[in-house]
């Protein structure tokens, strides 16, 4: 709390506000909306290109932009109070912990901030108004069953994931190990976790592949990352012509991806929304800054659509990503919305 005050009192007193690419000039119309990003990472890099875009197209909103260089809540924190002491009273942000998120939002909003999630849920009851992102569960199962059907509804999968303390991988590793408990004949063989780069995720994928030899038939990757380094070391592996062909599913469109997918060497990548997360969650505070409250108290998670992409529909799944967008922007105020 104190913390918050002081910092408010240097920033009115020396600081001002700091825009996006604008005048950092206030008005009575101005809507200052803080964006966050717990860490460089490409999907949190698009969300910042969404958030970019909405606030380019609404010249009232002055955009206050600030990424962590770890994902940690004590970052989090201090980054964020650092936006409200700027004059943020509208926060979208990636939660650091699924848990200590609901205890800094209940602290801003009794300074009159209100929060929209996007990329993960935090944890249920929250005082965050709405999040915005994939249906991680719904994700992972699609991404096992394409993986699956690819090698021929039987064999050996080895399971990388990313970091466990994210709340989405912990959901993605629920839902790949109940989707694989369906299939009679298929065996997740192998778990590799907690790789923080795509360097770490080739050499680790690499050995992995190395170590199980010809035990193992595919691999399924539910993090971007580690997406990364699989298409590295399996596109290695298809032009050394080295060991039997192992079947993979990934997650993004990195250009790495899809130079894989396209070359067939990928079966297929799952394609989340991230300028979606971005856009509509900026869409959303400005409603509120509008004077919109939550239709439906029940209403909190948003899907903003997903897309398989393979190397048949790799030139134009983005149409259809941004058309959900577009749909969701038309629609969300009479379905999520209402005047107060």
């Amino acid at each position: 709390m104190k913390r918050i005050i002081l910092l408010m009192l240097i920033s009115i007193g020396l600081l001002g506000f700091i825009g996006c690419g604008r005048s950092a000039s206030t008005t009575s119309d101005s809507i200052v909306i803080g964006w966050h990003g717990v860490e460089p990472h490409p999907y949190i890099e698009r969300v910042q290109r969404g958030a970019q875009t909405f606030a380019s197209e609404h010249p009232e909103i002055i955009l206050l932009e600030r990424m962590s260089p770890a994902s940690s809540t004590s970052n989090q924190a201090a980054d964020i109070e650092a936006m409200i002491a700027q004059g943020a009273r509208f926060i979208t942000a990636y939660p650091a912990d699924a848990s200590a998120i609901n205890g800094l939002a209940e602290e801003w909003l009794t300074h009159g901030v209100q929060v929209v999630l996007y990329g993960a849920q935090p944890l249920h009851p929250t005082p965050t108004i709405f999040t915005v992102g994939t249906d991680i569960y719904a994700a992972a199962v699609l991404a096992t069953e394409t993986l699956i059907r690819a090698m021929g509804g039987s064999g050996n999968i080895l399971n990388i994931l990313e970091n466990l303390y994210d709340p989405n991988t912990v959901i993605r590793k629920e839902a790949i190990e109940a989707t694989v408990a369906r299939h009679a004949g298929v065996e997740i063989v192998m778990e590799i976790a907690g790789m923080g780069s795509a360097e770490e995720a080739t050499e680790r994928i690499s050995a992995a592949i190395g170590a199980l030899g010809n035990n193992v038939n595919g691999a399924l990757c539910t993090g971007v990352t580690t997406s990364i380094g699989l298409a590295n070391v399996l596109t290695e592996l298809t032009e050394t012509g080295r060991g039997q062909r192992i079947h993979g599913v990934t997650l993004d469109t990195h250009p790495t991806i899809m130079l894989a997918v396209e070359a067939g060497i990928i079966d297929a990548t799952l394609a989340e929304n991230p300028n979606g997360h971005g856009y509509l969650a900026m869409l959303l505070l400005k409603a509120l800054a509008d004077g919109y409250v939550k239709r439906n108290p029940d209403d909190y998670y948003i899907d903003a659509g997903m897309a398989i992409v393979t190397r048949e529909n790799a030139a134009d799944f983005s149409r259809d990503l941004d058309a959900v967008t577009a749909e969701l922007a038309r629609t969300i105020h009479e379905r999520y919305l209402v005047r107060r």
